[in-house]
C-alpha cells in the first residue's frame, strides 16, 4: 500500500523529503544559538534597560543614540526577562524568518494546488535562509550577537512577512481592510531597524510597483498597485522617523559630512562590483546552491510543465537579475551615505538574503518554465532524475548540517567561559575595581581592554556594578609545543589536567636551576585562587620547591579560560649541599588559606595516594 501511494504521489513525497532535509540546516543554526551570550554593547543596552526601565530606555535611545525604534523596542522587551533572552533570540528570529518565507512562497506558488505547494514553499525557504547564512563573512556578528540578529535579521523576517501579506491579500471583501492594516503595520515595524534594510525594502517595493504598473491591464492598475503603494509610503515614513531622530543626528556627528549624489552612486556601484566579484569567486554557493536546487525542484516537482514558453514568465526571468542588482546598489548606497565606507560584515546578511531569495526564485521559475523542453517525457528518466535530486539534495543538506555542527566546540567553550565570568562577577562584593581575564568573543567585536575607560569595560562595569580592567590570558599552547613536551596523564581534582611537561635540564649539579614547564588544561574555575606547588623529591624528602599562582601569579584559577591549554614555567634552584642521585618532579594544587590539596588521579598520580602528580625524574651529579 505504501509503495503504491509513493508511486502515485512521487512528486509530493519528494517535495516533503527535500523540504525536511533543508529544514535541518535551519534547525542546526537555530540550535547553535543557545551558546550566544552578551557581547560588546549588549552590556550597554542591558544596563540602561535595567536602570531606566522599559519606557525610560526607549526615550533615551531615541533621543541620544539611535532612531531604530523597532530594534530598541525589541531589546527593551528582551531585557524584561533574565539574561535578555540572549540564548533564545537566534532561534526565535530564525524560526520567524523561516515561517514567514514559507508562507510568502506559498502565495507566490499559486500554480500548484494548495496541499501541494506547502512543501515546495518550505524547500525554497530553507534554501534561501541556509544559503544566505552560509555565504556570510561573519556569521556570529549577524546571527549570534543580539545587536546583529535583532538589527539585520529580524527585519528580514518581517520583510518576508510583508511579502506574504501582499501576495495573500484578498482581492476584495471584508478581509481586505484588515489585510491592508496589517500590511501598513508590518511595513512600519520592519522600517524601524537598520537604515540599509529600510532602503532595500523601499527599493524592492518601488520595483514591484513599477512591474505592476507595466504589466497590469488598463483599469486594474490602481487596484493592484494600491497595497504596494501603501507599504512603500509606510516604509518611507518609518525611514524618516529613524533618520530625523535626535539620537541618529547625534550618532551621525561622528562621521564626516554626507557625500554628494555623484559620490554615492559611484561608490555604491564600485562596492556592488566587489560584492559580485566575491560572489562569483569565493562565495558562489550563496547564489549557485539555491539557484540549481530550486531549478531542479521546479522542473521535477512540477505537476504539469508548461507546454510552451509564457511571456510573463520569460519577462520575469529577464528582469529579476537586474532587479536584484538594483537592490544591491541601493543597499550599498545607503551604507556609503551613512558611513562613507563599506558596511560592517554583519550588514551583509541583508545583501545575501536578497541574492539567495532572488536566486531561488529565478531557479524555480526557470525550472517550471523550461521543464518541458529540457526534460524528456520518459517517465523512467524523470523518475530517475527526481530520485537523484532527492538523494543529492538531501546529502548536501546533511553536509551543511555537519559543517554547522563543527562550530559547536568553539561556541560551547565561549558560553562556558562567559558563564564562569558572569558568575564570578556577580559573586564579588562591593563596587571596587576588578581584574578579569579577557575573553575574546567569536564575533570579533570589541572585547574588554586593560583600560577601564574603554567603552566595553565601562558598559560591563555599569552592568555588573564594578570597574573593570582585563588582563590578556596566558598564550594558548600550540600543538607543536605540546608535541615537543613529554606527555603526562594526570588530573588534579576537577580543576585541571596536566597534559605534558618539559624538564630542562634533566641532569644538573648542586646550585644549578631546573626549569619545569607544566602544560595545564583548565577544567573548571574556582571560587578561591589555588596555589601551584612544584617540588623536587629525593630520598631524604623535598630538595627544592616553587609555589605560586599559575601564569607567574597573573592567571589565577578563579579566572581560567577553559579549553585552552597553556604553559606554566617554574624555576627550581638546587641547594649547594643537595645529595647526588635521582630526584622526582611533582606538581599539585592547594588552597593557601586551608592548605587543602586537590586530589590527584590518572596514571601520573602518586602510587601511595599523595595528592600530587609525578612528572618525571632528573639526575643530580656531583
Amino acid at each position: 500500500m505504501a509503495a503504491l501511494w509513493l508511486k502515485r504521489n512521487s512528486r509530493g513525497a519528494a517535495a516533503v523529503v527535500l523540504a525536511a532535509a533543508w529544514a535541518l540546516p535551519v534547525a542546526a543554526y537555530a540550535e547553535l544559538g543557545r551558546y550566544t551570550r552578551y557581547m560588546a554593547d549588549d552590556y550597554c543596552m542591558g544596563y540602561l534597560a535595567q536602570a531606566a526601565g522599559f519606557f525610560g530606555a526607549q526615550r533615551y535611545w531615541y533621543m541620544e543614540w539611535s532612531g531604530r525604534y523597532t530594534y530598541t523596542f525589541l531589546v527593551g522587551l528582551a531585557e524584561l526577562f533574565p539574561g535578555g533572552l540572549i540564548p533564545w533570540l537566534p532561534g526565535l528570529v530564525l524560526a520567524g524568518w523561516y515561517a514567514a518565507l514559507t508562507w510568502a512562497a506559498t502565495g507566490l506558488l499559486r500554480a500548484a494546488e494548495r496541499p501541494r505547494r506547502l512543501a515546495p514553499a518550505a524547500l525554497l525557504a530553507g534554501l534561501t535562509l541556509t544559503s544566505a547564512l552560509l555565504a556570510l563573512p561573519n556569521l556570529t556578528q549577524s546571527l549570534y550577537w543580539r545587536g546583529g540578529v535583532l538589527t539585520y535579521i529580524a527585519p528580514l523576517a518581517l520583510g518576508a512577512l510583508l511579502v506574504g501579506e501582499l501576495v495573500h491579500l484578498p482581492a476584495g471583501g471584508r478581509r481586505r481592510g484588515p489585510g491592508l492594516g496589517l500590511i501598513a503595520l508590518t511595513a512600519f515595524a520592519s522600517s524601524g531597524f537598520a537604515e540599509v534594510y529600510t532602503v532595500v525594502q523601499g527599493g524592492a517595493l518601488g520595483l514591484a510597483i513599477l512591474a505592476v504598473g507595466m504589466a497590469a491591464r488598463h483599469g486594474e492598475r490602481g487596484r493592484r498597485a494600491w497595497p504596494l503603494l501603501l507599504a512603500a509610503l509606510t516604509t518611507l515614513t518609518g525611514l524618516l522617523i529613524v533618520i530625523l531622530a535626535p539620537g541618529t543626528r547625534t550618532r551621525a556627528a561622528d562621521y564626516a559630512t554626507p557625500p554628494g549624489l555623484g559620490a554615492v552612486l559611484h561608490n555604491s556601484m564600485v562596492y556592488t562590483g566587489w560584492f559580485l566579484r566575491d560572489a562569483l569567486t569565493t562565495r558562489w554557493f550563496g547564489w549557485l546552491l539555491p539557484l540549481t536546487l530550486a531549478a531542479g525542484a521546479g522542473a521535477l516537482l512540477a505537476e504539469a510543465p508548461a507546454p510552451r514558453l509564457r511571456r510573463p514568465a520569460v519577462l520575469t526571468l529577464l528582469c529579476l537579475p537586474p532587479a536584484v542588482l538594483a537592490v544591491l546598489v541601493a543597499a550599498y548606497a545607503a551604507a556609503f551615505y551613512a558611513i562613507q565606507y563599506l558596511p560592517p560584515e554583519r550588514v551583509l546578511v541583508i545583501h545575501w538574503a536578497v541574492v539567495a531569495a532572488g536566486s531561488a526564485a529565478w531557479g524555480w521559475l526557470a525550472g517550471q518554465t523550461f521543464a518541458s523542453r529540457l526534460l524528456t517525457r520518459s517517465r523512467a528518466v524523470r523518475s530517475g532524475a527526481l530520485a537523484a535530486l532527492v538523494v543529492g539534495g538531501s546529502l548536501l543538506a546533511l553536509e551543511v548540517v555537519a559543517g554547522i555542527q563543527a562550530l559547536r566546540p568553539e561556541r560551547r567553550l565561549f558560553a562556558v567561559n562567559w558563564q564562569n565570568f558572569d558568575a564570578w562577577m556577580r559573586a564579588q562584593p562591593g563596587t571596587g575595581p576588578l581584574t578579569v581575564t579577557r575573553l575574546d568573543n567569536p564575533a570579533g567585536i570589541d572585547s574588554f581592554s586593560a583600560d577601564p575607560a574603554f567603552w566595553t569595560n565601562r558598559c560591563a562595569g555599569l552592568y555588573y556594578g564594578h570597574e573593570l580592567r582585563a588582563a590578556a590570558p596566558v598564550p594558548t599552547a600550540t600543538s607543536a609545543e605540546l608535541a615537543a613536551a613529554a606527555p603526562v596523564q594526570g588530573q588534579l581534582g576537577g580543576v585541571a589536567r596536566v597534559v605534558a611537561v618539559g624538564l630542562s635540564p634533566t641532569a644538573v649539579r648542586p646550585g644549578e636551576t631546573v626549569t619545569v614547564t607544566v602544560y595545564w588544561e583548565p577544567l573548571a574555575v574556582t571560587a578561591q585562587p589555588l596555589t601551584v606547588f612544584v617540588h623536587l623529591l629525593g630520598a631524604a624528602g623535598s630538595l627544592a620547591q616553587a609555589d605560586a599562582y599559575p601564569g607567574a601569579g597573573q592567571y589565577p584559577t578563579t579566572r581560567w579560560l577553559l579549553g585552552r591549554p597553556f604553559a606554566d614555567a617554574f624555576q627550581l634552584v638546587l641547594p649547594p649541599d643537595v645529595p647526588a642521585g635521582e630526584a622526582q618532579v611533582i606538581v599539585g594544587l592547594y588552597d593557601l588559606a586551608t592548605l587543602q590539596r586537590q586530589p590527584a588521579s590518572g596514571p601520573a598520580a602518586n602510587a601511595d595516594g599523595e595528592a600530587w602528580l609525578e612528572l618525571g625524574q632528573i639526575t643530580i651529579a656531583r
